[in-house]
């Protein structure tokens, strides 16, 4: 009876660590589109659990914060990174990119760390960054978790994302209460630079769909069919939500990035991407089909029995690496003023190679 009771003990106390979030106050350092959402989330998860910390904000330009105050009591503006640095248990990143995360994070180690303190980095980053972050924290005394998201700031808001977590399997443990506020766990990886390995690798795949959609409506447009044959077509074959939501969004001509990513966004994703594939030597297509890989020669016979061979017909182009077609459909989206707009502006490149013109409320961004 006794051994039941304490092993009964046991299970409860390992339930209520497993959802207890971080001691002490939790930062959250980073109120763009997807941030302004996440740190609602962390709000709402801090609010269900009476008795901890607070939730201490940061942003790059002022007045950011402000909306999220209404939150509660529980809710304010940081004086500084300093603040979160000396004084969080937690702190989470939603930046853009290697740059603005090693940044932050040097000002944050410089101010010194709490002892023991959580970064959790939700930002899209290089497998390389995650790795020097790491060692970077830890020499300051704390842990790093790499847990970047899938998901649009809808999908933010609505608690809905996508979590890859990865790093020191205690780290991770204990951030994990605080990263389900977000939506779904994937399971988590044994580094932070294997999870934002596996963010570009899943980056790459989807703005590789979108790209073949694209090129799908465009083909469609030419060949005199109906957007909407080819809805159906994504519907059968691809019913993942996120590739039919940017189906339908190209098909309808949104491409307000307000709610979504911006081709500019994506561009730096998908440099990430290729890099990732270098540092790995993956060219990323068919060995021999893409350009400079060097077909396998024959050995040659002995010039007595050399005959003149017979002319060898063409070889027909060959289709570049997807994320190398990706980028330059981006690239030359944002080379025609729509950098600003929402991913699925991609169709506007794959409608200018092929003499379509732009639909009339897909005007250049202004500032471009």
């Amino acid at each position: 009876m006794a051994d039941t009771a304490a092993a009964t003990a046991a299970a409860a106390a390992e339930t209520a660590a497993a959802s207890a979030l971080p001691a002490g106050d939790i930062g959250f350092v980073g109120l763009g589109a997807m941030g302004r959402g996440m740190a609602a989330n962390a709000a709402a998860a801090l609010a269900r659990h009476p008795g901890t910390g607070r939730l201490l904000l940061h942003n790059r330009t002022p007045g950011k914060a402000a909306p999220l105050l209404a939150l509660g009591e529980h809710v304010r503006e940081a004086a500084g990174l300093a603040e979160l640095a000396t004084g969080c248990g937690a702190i989470c990143l939603m930046l853009a990119d290697d740059g603005a995360c090693d940044s932050v994070l040097g000002a944050l180690c410089g101010a010194g760390l709490r002892a023991g303190a959580l970064i959790i980095n939700h930002s899209t980053c290089t497998a390389a960054f995650a790795e020097a972050a790491r060692a970077t924290v830890a020499a300051a005394g704390g842990a790093y978790v790499a847990a970047p998201v899938w998901g649009r700031p809808d999908a933010a808001a609505a608690a809905r994302l996508v979590v890859a977590p990865g790093g020191p399997a205690a780290a991770v443990a204990r951030a994990a209460p605080l990263l389900a506020a977000h939506g779904r766990l994937l399971a988590p990886l044994a580094t932070a630079r294997a999870a934002s390995a596996l963010k570009l690798i899943g980056n790459g795949a989807l703005f590789g769909f979108v790209h073949v959609v694209a090129e799908a409506l465009t083909l469609a447009d030419k060949a005199g069919l109906p957007r909407d044959a080819v809805l159906g077509l994504v519907d059968a074959f691809f019913p993942a939500p996120a590739v039919q939501g940017y189906a339908r969004r190209m098909a309808a001509g949104e491409f307000d990035a307000t709610a979504g990513f911006t081709v500019d966004l994506a561009l730096k994703d998908v440099r990430y991407v290729r890099a990732l594939a270098e540092a790995a030597r993956a060219p990323l297509a068919t060995p021999g089909a893409a350009a400079g890989c060097p077909r396998r020669r024959r050995p040659r016979a002995p010039r007595a029995a050399r005959r003149r061979p017979a002319r060898r017909p063409a070889r027909p182009p060959t289709r570049p690496p997807v994320p190398d077609a990706v980028f330059h459909s981006l690239l030359c989206a944002s080379a025609n003023g729509h950098g600003q707009k929402d991913v699925g502006a991609m169709i506007l490149a794959c409608q200018l190679a092929a003499g379509l013109p732009p639909p009339p409320d897909a005007a250049p961004d202004a500032s471009a």
